[in-house]
């Protein structure tokens, strides 16, 4: 039986996880004029309203402030019953998935419709202008390189091998100056920034100050630097911005290294 709908339970990760889990069904939905009907979703889609508003996507349990939410949320996701329907096929049958663990490496529907894709994730325009207007006039005679600095969650994270301090960032963007001399950085951190960075680089102020707009920002860049993470992983995506993954705390960059991310995300 073919279904009109799929349902998307889970509310695994951050920012960049989630869009990514969400990303082959709504390019299903997009192609054969289904509906992804979202339980949980991420509270940063206040936001997007291409998104809420769409015709493929259904976001029932939308109020998070509602009493009723956080009891739906307790009995989708962590009633014991529930947990263990879901891992049947019979549940697959009726529609339900986890979009991380089962969708996430699906690439068989978002290539064909990406351009709807980037439209439903465009954020509002409260966001957008500020950033396009500032990013507008600095194209005209330079090259605009988003850095991701991620602190806090990453000393632990990955036994914390992608935890990298200032001075790593700095020999990287240092790398990426000699490549472009009129060179302009966008820094998107989640830890205040240090001011060496403006005493070395030229370093654009935040027309919008939010986790958003850094997520924005960085997929209109000309090219992303960043450890391994979906956040910057999706600006890329979203963007087509070619994106260099620094794996290691002091290797040398050129162009060849940098690939704009097709949503091959493991």
């Amino acid at each position: 039986m073919k279904l009109p709908f799929r349902v998307i339970y889970d509310e695994y990760g951050r920012t960049g996880n989630r869009f990514f889990a969400y990303l082959d069904s709504i390019g299903w939905a997009i192609q054969n004029h289904k509906k992804v009907i979202i339980l949980f979703p991420e509270n940063i889609l206040k936001h997007f309203d291409n998104f809420r508003n769409s015709q493929y996507i259904s976001l029932p349990l939308w109020n998070k402030k509602a009493i009723w939410w956080r009891l739906f949320r307790k009995m989708f996701l962590y009633n014991k019953v529930a947990t263990s329907f879901y891992k049947t096929n019979f549940s697959h049958k009726l529609g339900f998935f986890a979009g991380w663990d089962d969708l996430r490496e699906s690439h068989v529907y978002y290539p064909k419709v990406k351009k709807q894709i980037q439209e439903l994730f465009a954020p509002n325009d409260y966001i957008k202008k500020p950033i396009d207007k500032l990013f507008s006039n600095v194209k005209r005679g330079g090259t605009i390189v988003g850095v991701h600095i991620r602190k806090e969650d990453y000393k632990t994270a990955y036994g914390g091998i992608y935890y990298y301090d200032d001075d790593v960032f700095i020999h990287y963007m240092n790398q990426i100056q000699q490549l472009f001399p009129n060179c302009h950085f966008y820094i998107s951190s989640n830890e205040p920034i240090s001011e060496r960075f403006s005493e070395l680089f030229n370093i654009l102020d935040k027309p919008v100050d939010s986790a958003v707009g850094d997520l924005y920002a960085l997929s209109q860049c000309d090219y992303i630097i960043g450890p391994p993470s979906t956040f910057n992983c999706w600006a890329s995506f979203i963007g087509d911005a070619p994106l260099y993954t620094m794996f290691k705390k002091n290797e040398t960059i050129n162009l060849d290294n940098f690939a704009i991310i097709r949503g091959d995300i493991k």
